[in-house]
Order: structure tokens, then sequence, then C-alpha cells
């Protein structure tokens, strides 16, 4: 496969579309972009994850810091896999009262873009990542692709 092979196309998509779609998650819950740090405070302190100030700027740069590494296609799989971890606990202890439906802010949106971040820890950062910069990634046209390996003993290579 190529860099512009569809499924190549399709993983740099995804990884690019959760990490972006975190970032203002994470950002809201610091007060940007139309949070408000009191409210972010006071949800987590009814969560009983006090002091609710520290937990949600925690929790607000983890999520805006771990968007920003899919985003650009840096340590993508161990950032998706933490997504993943970090969607989950929203769901479970964030928003469980609110039952499953998103228009009731319930579990549906969180285990969502948690299985959308298990699918980019399962394939990958696609082809065009900050991933790719080591060391051989540009001698391989699938950075996915795996090195050559050597013929085993008495088998034609």
């Amino acid at each position: 496969m190529t860099s512009t092979d569809p499924p190549m196309i399709a993983a740099t998509l995804l990884r690019c579309t959760v990490g972006a779609f975190m970032i203002p998650h994470g950002l809201q819950k610091l007060g940007f972009i139309g949070g408000n740090r009191a409210f972010e405070t006071q949800a987590f302190n009814t969560l009983g994850l006090r002091p609710g100030n520290v937990w949600s700027a925690i929790a607000g740069v983890t999520q805006a810091g771990l968007g920003l590494l899919l985003l650009i296609g840096l340590f993508t799989r161990p950032a998706a896999a933490l997504t993943a971890v970090f969607m989950v606990f929203a769901a479970l202890v964030g928003v469980r009262k609110n039952g499953w439906y998103w228009h009731n802010h319930g579990m549906e949106f969180a285990f969502f873009w948690a299985l959308a971040a298990i699918v980019v820890a399962l394939l990958g950062s696609g082809p065009w990542a900050l991933d790719h910069l080591g060391a051989g990634a540009h001698e391989r046209t699938n950075p996915h692709e795996l090195p050559p390996r050597a013929p085993l003993a008495g088998r034609p290579g």
C-alpha cells in the first residue's frame, strides 16, 4: 500500500479527527473557548474528584495534550490508547448518571470517541504523521510495513 491508498488516507483522517475533537474539550476544562473554570471545578467536585480545580486542570491538560499528539501524529498509538481510557473513564464516572444518549449528556458520545481512539491505536498514525520522522521511515512506502525478514535456514528466500 502507498500513502495515497484509501486505507492509509482513512487512518490519517480518523487520527486527525479524534485529535481535533479532543483539543477543544480539554481547552474548555481549562477555561478557554467558552469554558468556565468555576463551573468545571464544581462539576469535578460533584463527581467526588476533589479538589475539583486540580482534577479539572489535569483532565483539561491531558485531553488537550493527547488531542494535540493525535492531531500531529506523534506517539500516536500510546496517545490513542490513553485517549480511549480517558473517554471510558469520562463515560463511566462523568456522565453515566445521564443515561446513554448524547442529547442528554449521556455516555454515547464518550464511548463513541473511546471506540474511535481504539481504532486509531490499532491502525496507527497513517502515512502523514510525525511518528514517521524516525530512522528508516523515509525508506518504506508504507509506514506500517514491517522491515523485510531474513529467509529461514534451508528454505529458499
